[in-house]
This record gives structure tokens, C-alpha cells and sequence, in this order.
């Protein structure tokens, strides 16, 4: 689940104009925050008053809305260097390098 949220938080960041950045995380993030406020209540609510089949039909069509709109999407051509590449290979590597360093040392100590 958190990896979805940082490639979408990653895509959006991309495509905010950099003078509007804090008013588009901002519109973002409460967009967040009210979804994960009123999708479980409207998951409990279709349950309750229809069935699993309608919540399962109701996120099926959800997520196809979302596909739709996320084609539309209209995306400026950004043609990149060698260098601004070979620089976010090394950043991602170090990235993955800390996180497999920080599971390894945590996970005896959790248990898990």
C-alpha cells in the first residue's frame, strides 16, 4: 500500500509546476485525507444496505472511472540526459540500499 502512494506522490510531484508545488500537495494530500476518511464508512455503508457483490461491482467500476481519467491525462514531453538519468539510477539504488538495510536490521527485532 505505501508503495503506490509514493510512485503516485512521485507522479504528481512531476507534474506540479514548481512556483505551485505546496498548493498542489496541498489540494493532494486533503484529497488523502478525505478518502481515507469516507472509503471505509461508504465500504461499510454498501454492505450493509446492499452486499459484498455491489461493494466489489462499485470498486470495479470506481477503478475503471480512474483508469479512464488517468489516460486522459495530458502529459508534457520532457526529453532527459544521461547525466539527470544516471543520476536518479543512483539516487533509486541508494534509496532501495537504505531500505533493504533498514528491514534486514529491523525485522529481528520486531519479530516478524
Amino acid at each position: 500500500m505505501g508503495w503506490n502512494y509514493l510512485w503516485l506522490e512521485l507522479g504528481i510531484l512531476h507534474h506540479i509546476y514548481d512556483n505551485r508545488r505546496g498548493e498542489g500537495m496541498g489540494w493532494y494530500s486533503s484529497a488523502t485525507t478525505i478518502a481515507m476518511a469516507l472509503g471505509p464508512v461508504m465500504g461499510i455503508w454498501v454492505t450493509d444496505s446492499y452486499s459484498y457483490n455491489t461493494l466489489c461491482l462499485f470498486a470495479i467500476l470506481l477503478s475503471i472511472a480512474a483508469l479512464i481519467f488517468a489516460c486522459s491525462v495530458k502529459t508534457p514531453y520532457q526529453n532527459k540526459t544521461k547525466q539527470e538519468i544516471r543520476k536518479l539510477n543512483l539516487n533509486s539504488g541508494l534509496f532501495f540500499l537504505v531500505l533493504a538495510a533498514s528491514l534486514a536490521l529491523s525485522r529481528p527485532l520486531s519479530g516478524k
